[in-house]
C-alpha cells in the first residue's frame, strides 16, 4: 500500500487501531497495463442487488474499522467484494468497463486510497475507498457485498466521512438507488456529464 494512513475523519463509531486488514471519470484505469474508459461513479457499486433502496440507518450492529490492504488475505475479500458489487452495476446500466471488475490483487493493494470496512460477525461486508486532496473528501468507491445488502453497512460507511468539511462523488445517472442514498444524506447534484454512449454520471458534493 501505498504510505497513506488508514484513518483521518476522527468519525464516531469508527475503531481507527482494529489490527484487521466509486468515483469514476473519463480517464485512466488505475489497473497495471490496462486503459479503461470509466463509465459511471466508483461510488456506484451499491445499486438494486446491492440494497440501496429504504437501507435503514442502523439495521444491523456494523463494526467500522481502517483496513490495511498490506493484508492480502484482506485486500482479496476486497477483491472478491468489488467485484460482485459491481457486477451489479455493471448489469444495471449495460456497461462492463467498470475498473473494480478487473482490478487484481496487486492493482488494489496500490491504489492510493484511505480505506474504511464495515464488519458484520468479523465478516467484511462493506467498504469504502476515498482521497483527501485540498481538504477536498472524493469518495472513489463505496460497494456492499449483495450477500449484506439491505443493512445499513453504505449508508454507515458514507455517515463515517460526513465530518469531513467537503465530500464529493459521482454515481451513474441511472443507478437511481445510490442516487436516492447520497440525496438522503444531505448530498446536493451539481452536475451531470456523457462519457460512453447512453451513460452520464452525475455529480454531487455535501458541505458542512
Amino acid at each position: 500500500m501505498i504510505g497513506i494512513p488508514h484513518d483521518q475523519t476522527g468519525a464516531p463509531h469508527v475503531e481507527p487501531d482494529a489490527p484487521i486488514g466509486a468515483r469514476w471519470y473519463a480517464g485512466t484505469s488505475t489497473c497495471t497495463g490496462a486503459r479503461v474508459l470509466l463509465a459511471v461513479a466508483h461510488a456506484a457499486i451499491l445499486v438494486l442487488g446491492a440494497g440501496l433502496v429504504g437501507e435503514p440507518a442502523d439495521s444491523v450492529a456494523a463494526v467500522l474499522r481502517s483496513i490495511d490492504l498490506n493484508d492480502a488475505t484482506l485486500a482479496k475479500r476486497v477483491v472478491e467484494l468489488q467485484r460482485a458489487a459491481y457486477q451489479i452495476e455493471a448489469d444495471l446500466i449495460g456497461f462492463n468497463g467498470i475498473p473494480p471488475l478487473h482490478e487484481t490483487l496487486d492493482d488494489v493493494q496500490t491504489l492510493p486510497l484511505y480505506w474504511r470496512g464495515s464488519f458484520e460477525d468479523h465478516i467484511l461486508a462493506g467498504i469504502i475507498g476515498w482521497t483527501i486532496v485540498n481538504d477536498v473528501c472524493d469518495i472513489d468507491r463505496l460497494a456492499v457485498h449483495p450477500r449484506f445488502a439491505r443493512r445499513g453497512h453504505g449508508r454507515k460507511l458514507v455517515n463515517s466521512l460526513i465530518e469531513q468539511r467537503t465530500i464529493t462523488v459521482s454515481t451513474g445517472t441511472k443507478n437511481l438507488p445510490a442516487r436516492q442514498l447520497y440525496e438522503s444524506l444531505g448530498f446536493i447534484r451539481t452536475g451531470e456529464r456523457e462519457i460512453a454512449s447512453d451513460v452520464t454520471v452525475t455529480t454531487y458534493e455535501r458541505s458542512a
